[in-house]
């Protein structure tokens, strides 16, 4: 049973911090092989620490309400909302005694919206009907409310809760829903009624006002869109004939082409969906690559200063192990000690070289490997071939640091040339959009 627990727990543990081998991928660049398991145990632990944190602070705080929640007091009523407003649900313990024996239970009671009087219900009912005319549709300079699109008739007032019924003296040219159809205008331009009843309460009030519609090519769209709605619904309620025709043309003169839509657009969606997922898995260990990228190309940065410290100390008359281990005891020492990579990584060389009587070489060719950086590896193969030549390797080593810092000022310019070539893609887009506002504006002048 403890086994299985203990397997539970592992499984458990690696699904909620991580993948190990990918963070002992990473961490093993920091760490070092040896370090790496240690390293990836504490990430794991720090991990699930934050986990534990979590939970017994919202259990914590779950058990403090349960335990001293206050009580909110006797309550003798309760307070309705304004008048049009909606109801509201208010949680109630109630306390009842019988027989000796004491009852609590939990309630919800909702309270409705507190009803106008007949009074004020026509009050409102009257000022809104007032209202609406304008609300629908201003009149114009010569007291006329002409239609210029369709008409948003709204058929319910959230505020006071009025319900309007829309009617229309000619539902052909505006329907109850507010469609305007200038193609069905018999003469040049009409005079539409429409008549609101305004309900509140059990109490009703109408109004009526006039819409004038004019033959106006502005609209003529609208009025065919409106027109292939009614077709549409026409066809999917056809469930006689074996083959449903679709008409070429329309009454008034509207020619229609049919084409037969594709699933295109949902099938693009779902595309899109399952790439921005797929996306988001395989970056999921982006964020660990990008450090295990910074972490050396911080090493690769300072490198030619360690190179720099190990000539001078070479050619003051210290042997290759006394200027390593010089090096290390003064990055040791160093205030800015913690903030080097590199400085880190000499040091462990050097403690370990002390305290294991390592090859110094072997030790700085498994940091190469660590690193995958050829100009270490470059330094390793100089330092194993010339250990006992001392002027021959401070020579070769002037020179490697030459040629890494000529690299680093190569490499500097090329990311400022690609830099260059990238900025003119958002440059291009900003040409593109500059071209567009300037000329679209005066081409739709025409």
């Amino acid at each position: 049973m403890n086994k299985r627990i203990k397997l539970f727990w592992d499984w458990m543990s690696e699904k909620l911090t991580g993948d190990g081998n990918v963070l002992r991928e990473n961490l093993e660049v920091v760490y070092g092989r040896n370090g790496a398991d240690e390293a990836v145990r504490e990430y794991r632990r720090k991990k699930l620490n934050l986990y534990a944190a979590v939970f017994v602070t919202i259990a914590l705080c779950v058990i403090c309400l349960i335990v001293f929640q206050k009580d909110s007091g006797h309550v003798e009523s309760l307070i309705r909302e304004e008048s049009g407003r909606g109801g509201v649900n208010v949680s109630l313990k109630a306390e009842a005694e019988y027989g000796g024996e004491e009852i609590r239970e939990n309630l919800y009671v909702n309270i409705p919206k507190r009803q106008f009087t007949e009074d004020e219900a026509e009050s409102i009912l009257k000022n809104y009907a007032k209202k609406l005319p304008d609300m629908i549709l201003e009149k114009s300079e010569n007291g006329e409310r002409i239609a210029e699109s369709d008409l948003r008739l709204p058929i319910e007032d959230t505020e006071y809760g009025i319900s309007i019924v829309w009617d229309s003296s000619d539902p052909v040219i505006i329907s109850k829903e507010g469609f305007v159809d200038v193609i069905a205008l018999a003469e040049g331009e009409e005079k539409i009624t429409l008549y609101a009843e305004l309900s509140l309460d059990g109490v009703n009030a109408e109004t009526e006002f006039d819409v004038l519609v004019r033959d106006d090519p502005g609209m003529y769209e609208g009025a065919v869109k409106g027109r292939l709605r009614e077709l549409s619904e026409s066809l999917s309620h056809n469930t006689a004939d074996e083959i449903v025709e679709l008409p070429e043309e329309l009454e008034k003169g509207i020619y229609v082409s049919w084409k037969k839509g594709g699933s295109s657009a949902w099938f693009s969606v779902l595309m899109l969906g399952v790439f921005i997922i797929a996306a988001l898995y395989i970056s999921r260990h982006n964020r660990a690559k990008k450090d295990m990228k910074k972490y050396r190309e911080a090493v690769a940065d300072e490198f030619p200063v360690f190179i720099d410290k190990l000539v001078m100390l070479l050619n003051s008359g210290l042997t290759v192990y006394g200027a390593m281990m010089r090096i290390s005891e003064d990055y040791k020492r160093s205030e800015d000690f913690n903030k080097s990579k590199l400085g880190n990584e000499i040091v462990n060389i050097g403690k370990k070289v002390k305290d294991t009587n390592a090859s110094v070489a072997e030790e700085w060719r498994n940091f190469a490997s660590r690193m995958e950086s050829g100009d270490i590896f470059r330094f390793c193969t100089i330092l194993e071939d010339n250990m006992s030549k001392g002027s021959e390797l401070c020579v070769k080593l002037e020179h490697e640091s030459d040629n890494m810092r000529d690299m680093k000022k190569k490499n500097i310019q090329k990311y400022i040339r690609e830099l260059d070539s990238k900025m003119m893609i958002p440059m291009m887009i900003m040409l593109c959009s500059l071209i567009l506002v300037t000329v679209v504006p005066a081409m739709a002048g025409f």
